[in-house]
């Protein structure tokens, strides 16, 4: 990391959390990373990788997708960036985890062999948040309907990527590029409140948008993350490291995990790959937790959490080091009641 951008991250003062709900909000997102993928086979090795089709996008939508290894096991969940799909020059960027990117570029590395690409991750680049934004940044960013589709993106002429990552809970716009940029669509900002990047993590929980960690690296098959419910993973593209396996999930059998919202006042924030067992038997590991955020205090107390959950487990009484918890399940949208996922081992 630059240090211009270094020195700008240090000089802001944020709140904890945003005053209410509807506050129009900013912060630095410091916990992503972007990698650059640049040349003619840049879009068919992308296509290659990942869990989503990539070559029929353009520059006007990201993709939701995975990187799997070869037993179908996420290595990190990312968003995929179309910047230039001409045949002759394709341009792409990945957001993925910062405490990630090292493995992940060692992953994708492993597979360039001689294709026509260059792979870096870019450190004069930078992200920031944004929710609750005003109308005039979203035309100053490109966004110029009331209305906007999950994952709509543009890219200006600056190297700025601006992209509307809302799904469902709450409005958000993250913007991406070179810092010195950043920098000057920061100070257009002002006076919107700055805030931690906790709250943006607490958004992404609410949209059930699952980000791998150091801790659940190669924990989960992307059905348990939801990808297949988020439009994360496409079921008729051709081959890519794991697709074997999650296809043969996908058509012969049915996952024995999913993806939940849950709610609890551990005192602790909670950690990705913490265990969540049933509470009147802590030796039975019912889950484990992906990512949690701190409840802001128009919302409630506590901490929410999403977490990958046996089905069979969802409507016991669970705990977490002894801490009671509650999951979110009214609005379930797969199946929990098959015999076949007692039995599934995927």
């Amino acid at each position: 990391m630059n240090t211009e951008w270094t020195t700008f991250l240090q000089q802001q003062s944020v709140n904890t959390a945003p005053s209410c709900a509807q506050a129009p909000v900013r912060m630095v997102l410091p916990n992503r990373a972007s990698i650059s993928i640049v040349g003619a086979e840049a879009g068919a090795f992308l296509q290659a990788m990942l869990t989503q089709e990539i070559l029929t996008r353009t520059p006007d939508q990201a993709v939701f997708a995975a990187l799997c290894n070869a037993k179908g096991r996420t290595l990190g969940t990312l968003l995929v960036h179309p910047v230039q799909t001409d045949p002759d020059q394709q341009a792409y960027r990945l957001t993925i985890p910062a405490d990630l990117a090292p493995e992940l570029i060692k992953t994708l590395r492993l597979y360039l062999l001689r294709r026509k690409l260059q792979l870096d991750v870019d450190t004069n680049w930078g992200f920031l948040g944004l929710i609750n934004p005003s109308e005039s940044i979203l035309t100053d960013m490109g966004f110029t309907s009331n209305t906007h589709s999950s994952l709509e993106q543009h890219v200006l002429p600056n190297g700025l990527i601006a992209t509307w990552e809302q799904r469902s809970e709450i409005a958000r716009l993250s913007i991406q590029g070179p810092t010195t940029e950043l920098v000057s669509v920061w100070n257009r900002l002002a006076p919107s409140e700055t805030v931690d990047p906790q709250t943006w993590n607490h958004a992404e929980i609410l949209d059930g948008i699952a980000q791998i960690a150091p801790e659940t690296y190669q924990h989960f098959v992307p059905q348990w993350l939801n990808l297949d419910l988020k439009d994360g993973i496409s079921f008729k593209k051709g081959c890519y490291p794991g697709q074997e396996v999650i296809a043969r999930l996908h058509y012969l059998g049915k996952p024995n995990r999913r993806l939940l919202i849950g709610q609890c006042s551990h005192p602790d924030m909670l950690r990705p790959g913490t265990p969540i067992s049933l509470r009147n038997d802590a030796a039975t590991e019912a889950g484990e937790i992906v990512s949690s955020a701190p409840q802001p205090a128009y919302a409630g107390t506590g901490q929410i959490f999403l977490a990958v959950v046996r089905l069979k487990h969802i409507h016991d009484q669970l705990a977490i080091n002894g801490t009671p918890c509650s999951l979110h399940t009214r609005s379930l949208t797969f199946e929990t009641s098959s015999e076949e996922e007692e039995a599934q081992t995927h």
